[in-house]
Formats: C-alpha cells, structure tokens, sequence
C-alpha cells in the first residue's frame, strides 16, 4: 500500500471479525482523511482504534458498545431501513464516491458469510466504480481491481501466490511482468482457471489488461 494518504481516498471498514483485519493496521488506514463503518465495521474499527468518520447502513449487526463509541467520537450516523435494495457495504461505497474519493481502502470483508463475500467481489469489480482506485485488504491477501488502463502493482514475497480472475466478462490483453507464469497479451475468458495460483518471481510485479476488468488476489505467505 502507499505509505500516505490523498486527500480523496476514503477507507471503508467492512463486518467480519478480527480475524479478517491486516496487522498490523497500515498506518495509511489509521489517517486516511475518510474513514467510513459499514455497520459492523463499526465493530471491526473499534477493536483496532481506528476512529470513524461516518457508520453507515441499517445498523442490524453493529454492537450497541461500538455505535456508542463511533457516536462518541464524533461520527456521522447514517441509518437506513433493513428492507433495502443495497448492502450495507455498497452504501458504503456510494457513500465514498458522493464525496469525491477516487481511491477506496475496503477493510475486511473476506469472514463469515460466502453470499457476502461473492457479492463484495462483483461488487468492487462493477463498472460504475471504473473511475476507483479500489484496493481490497485482509489478514493474508490484498486484492487490487485491474482495468484498462489502471495496472495493479503486486509487492510481496517472492513465492507469495498471485491469481487473476476475470469478472463479468472476458479479459483480453492480459500482460504480467514479475510473475513465474508470464502472460504476454493472453485473453482470460470468463470463467477460466488459467490465472489461478500464479507465483512472484521478484518482490514487485504488474498486471495490465486492454479490455474487461480483473481481481488480482495477491495471497501473502505467513512468517
């Protein structure tokens, strides 16, 4: 990750355990200029005194502690009915574009539920987010959303595992440098392996695509 903040990424907190956070938590996270709860984020935020800006969402699985303590400390509390048409993490998201951020930090989000966490992925891959910069971070992977024109760095370890997954479509163009496995111009089809379990040769590596849109999951070996 960047070591600082601009003054138009906004990191969003998403539900799902200590277990799911990095750590420790980049200090990029701890002073991004919006930091933004997604419900249980709240929860998420609290455990590591990561102070909100705003929680957001139906409010149905935050603690009562940890909205108090967001209430406390000065945040906005934008509350929606539980029968709406949006997660609680796209109204995060939603609320992060309205205020101008063109790069966003999602926080956790990979624990507990697999239907939340298959829609956070097409989520974040979504065309009405191509103007983001999105960067998906949790305990042992970062996930970095590839279009063209937008290539995704991968720093690591040398033999951390790195795979690309094409969403909603065909990705063509696909060009990797650092990777064991290079890709020169390779199309990935929807729904192929092909980039599953590739591997860093070096400790900095790219991932570029002409058409489509790709999640590159770099995968971090444990100490």
């Amino acid at each position: 990750m960047e070591t600082t903040p601009s003054d138009t990424t906004a990191v969003v907190f998403a539900g799902g355990g200590p277990d799911d956070l990095p750590t420790p938590i980049p200090e990029v996270i701890a002073e991004c200029p919006l930091r933004i709860a997604a419900d249980a984020g709240a929860d998420a935020m609290f455990q590591v005194d990561v102070t909100p800006h705003v929680v957001i969402g139906d409010l149905d699985s935050v603690s009562p502690p940890s909205l108090a303590w967001a209430r406390d400390a000065g945040a906005a509390i934008v509350e929606y009915p539980v029968d709406k048409d949006a997660t609680d993490l796209e109204l995060a998201l939603d609320y992060a574009v309205e205020h101008s951020a063109d790069r966003i930090v999602l926080v956790g989000g990979t624990g507990g539920r697999l239907d939340h966490l298959l829609g956070n992925a097409t989520l974040l891959a979504s065309p009405r987010f191509a103007g983001i910069t999105i960067v998906w971070e949790s305990r042992d992977a970062t996930v970095r959303v590839c279009r063209p024109g937008a290539p995704a760095p991968v720093r690591g370890t040398v033999d951390d595992l790195v795979s690309l997954v094409p969403m909603g479509g065909d990705a063509t163009g696909v060009t990797t440098t650092g990777l064991r496995w290079r890709l020169d111009g390779r199309t990935l089809t929807a729904g192929t392996t092909l980039g599953i379990s590739n591997r860093l040769e070096r400790p900095d590596a790219s991932v570029s695509v002409a058409t489509g849109t790709l999640l590159v999951i770099h995968e971090r070996i444990r100490p």
